[in-house]
Order: C-alpha cells, then sequence, then structure tokens
C-alpha cells in the first residue's frame, strides 16, 4: 500500500472507531425497556442444530434495537418494560452455518420465503401486565422480498411486532 493510501486508510479506521465508540455511548446512556428477549424452545432448536447460534443472537438484538426505538418514539407511557419471544423464524437467505454445512448454497444466489412470530408482554412499573401482542409476518413469494439481508422478512415481522407493540402501550395510556 502507499504511503498516502496508508494514511487515509488509518484516518478511516480511525474516525470509524471514534463513531462506533460514540454511538456506544449513547446507546448505553438510554435504558432500554425491553427486559427480555428470549428465543422458544423449538425455534431454539432450529438455531442449535440449522441456523447456528450467532444468528440466534443476531435477531435477538435487531428485535430488542427495533422494538426500544418504537417505544421511544412515542414518549412516555404507562409501559415500563416489556419482554419478547421469537416464537418463529425462517432466513431469507441461507446462514453461515447452512453454508458451511452444504455447499451447494450460495449466499449470493440462494433465496427463500422468509418471516418471523414475536409475542410481547408489556408491564407497567408495578410489574403489572398491561397488554399482550403477538405479530407475525412471513413473505408469501420470492417478489415480496425486499432486501439483500439475509433476515429481512424476520426484520419485516419485527417491524409490524414494534408498531403494534407501540399501539398497545397508547391504548395502555
Amino acid at each position: 500500500m502507499a504511503p498516502g493510501k496508508y494514511r487515509r486508510f488509518l484516518a478511516a479506521l480511525a474516525f470509524g472507531s471514534i463513531v462506533a465508540a460514540g454511538s456506544t455511548a449513547i446507546a448505553q446512556s438510554d435504558a432500554s425497556q425491553v427486559r427480555a428477549v428470549e428465543i422458544s424452545s423449538e425455534l431454539q432448536t432450529k438455531f442449535d442444530k440449522d441456523y447456528g447460534l450467532r444468528e440466534a443472537a443476531t435477531l435477538k438484538q435487531d428485535l430488542q434495537r427495533t422494538v426500544d426505538r418504537s417505544l421511544k418514539k412515542m414518549g412516555k407511557s404507562k409501559v415500563a418494560f416489556v419482554d419478547l419471544t421469537i416464537e418463529d423464524a425462517k432466513p431469507n437467505k441461507p446462514t453461515f452455518q447452512q453454508l458451511s454445512k452444504n455447499t451447494s448454497l450460495s449466499y449470493s444466489s440462494s433465496y427463500s420465503t422468509g418471516g418471523a412470530k414475536v409475542y410481547a408482554k408489556l408491564f407497567d412499573s408495578s410489574g403489572a401486565l398491561i397488554g399482550t401482542v403477538s405479530h407475525e409476518y412471513y413473505s408469501r413469494g420470492l417478489n415480496e422480498i425486499y432486501s439483500e439481508y439475509g433476515w429481512a422478512d424476520a426484520d419485516r415481522a419485527f417491524n409490524g411486532a414494534a408498531r403494534k407493540i407501540q399501539k398497545e402501550a397508547e391504548r395502555a395510556g
């Protein structure tokens, strides 16, 4: 690498580290209203055997972030915290574990219909249950896939669940 390119690379790397550190500090300063994100035992078996544990962690983080963002948009409500359960999830593209087990699959050219099912319990500050939400979305055909992301339809389901949770929180007061 030429000296000029090397300096630009280091500068870009340093800038990325600063931005990442700043966003982590911001994220940690905001308290999450999501108390727990669980995965159903049936889905956990799929992650263990087929999808890979890394994918479970990614989906849990995506769902928490999506619901937190939705609740923060609405502002103050009676909802103190939310417990979430991902009851089912299907990827649109092969996961890394699936790719490693089956070499005939290709991340760039293998597509499938996907989706997810989410269940949420909303609680007030005393711990009393004030509402429940269930939402699922599964694409019906390959023409409905809107992204190259491997969990695009699950992400769409998470967005729908977050909207329903927000509406239930508004209804609760």
